[in-house]
């Protein structure tokens, strides 16, 4: 496959690739490191149970998901509530939180998941679970996350 030198005049019939290759290359990288970057969603750290019920719901794209990864600080879905006061956040949460529970077809499917990190003051969950009912809705899940080492839970006030 070497190259012809002077001026034949013929046409060149072979297919040149190595465009093609370096494009998908390209392409193939953006994706790579794009893809990660989507399904990340806020990252809590969630209390360990010994038996919680697995919940296939909760990975839908319909799922309503209300995510504490600290205090004063919640997120539905990948969106964060940004207010002067916690108490204008609860507001706007309870809102958002109604309008797309809305949006959802069937009467099942109206569960609103709360993911709260072992770190958050108990308080921040109340106030949550309370804008979230004063807006009608009363199917609320807690999310846990397995115990895999079956250890039995610290006794309460142990740290």
């Amino acid at each position: 496959m070497g190259a012809k030198v002077g001026g034949g005049g013929d046409y060149n019939s072979d297919i040149n690739v190595t465009p093609l290759v370096d494009i998908m290359l390209v392409v193939l990288i953006i994706f790579m490191v794009i893809t990660p970057m989507l399904g990340a969603a806020v990252a809590v750290t969630l209390p360990k149970g010994k038996n919680p019920v697995e919940e296939k719901k909760i990975n839908s794209d319909k799922a309503v998901i209300v995510s504490i990864p600290a205090n004063n600080t919640w997120y539905v879905g990948k969106d964060e509530m940004k207010a002067a006061s916690s108490d204008e956040k609860l507001i706007q949460l309870g809102k958002v939180v109604k309008d797309k529970i809305d949006k959802v077809a069937k009467t099942e499917d109206k569960v609103v998941y709360i993911k709260c990190t072992q770190d958050v003051q108990y308080q921040y969950l109340v106030m949550t679970i309370d804008a979230i009912r004063l807006n009608g809705m009363d199917r609320i899940g807690l999310v846990v996350d397995r115990d895999k080492e079956g250890a039995p839970a610290p006794a309460a006030g142990a740290k």
